[in-house]
């Protein structure tokens, strides 16, 4: 059984959690060469854990969105549901996007709520 988001398990139509076959991966358009790694690592990741697909078009059953935000403290990161279907990984900066990717993968519970209108607020640790 795949875990979390591993599994990328999503609320359908239906009350039981189907496994999504593909991942759509947006980075912001500006995005850093660390960022730009991140979304390699992040995409390593999954093909890892899961057999999802993932890509930067097309129609995914898992948007994933990656962005950066002012305001949510140094090194911190909010992960949300993300208007239209998915999930948002916001970081006040590039510690904190990283951070919040990393609390993403670890954490099944997160990716198997995603329809559950989650708000997951953390700092980067040491």
């Amino acid at each position: 059984m795949l875990l979390g988001l591993l599994g990328l398990n999503l609320l359908a139509a239906e009350s039981q959690p189907r496994a999504a076959t593909s991942v759509r991966l947006a980075l912001p358009a500006d995005a850093t060469p660390v960022v730009r790694n991140l979304g390699t690592v992040f995409t390593r990741q999954i093909h890892q854990r899961c057999d999802a697909k993932v890509g930067t078009e097309g129609e995914p059953n898992l948007m994933v969105e990656m962005a950066m935000e002012q305001g949510i403290g140094k090194e911190g990161f909010r992960i949300e549901d993300r208007k239209g279907g998915g999930v948002r990984i916001i970081g006040n900066d590039e510690r904190g996007l990283v951070a919040g990717a990393g609390k993403f993968l670890r954490t099944p519970k997160i990716a198997g709520e995603l329809a559950s209108q989650l708000s997951v607020v953390g700092r980067a640790q040491g």
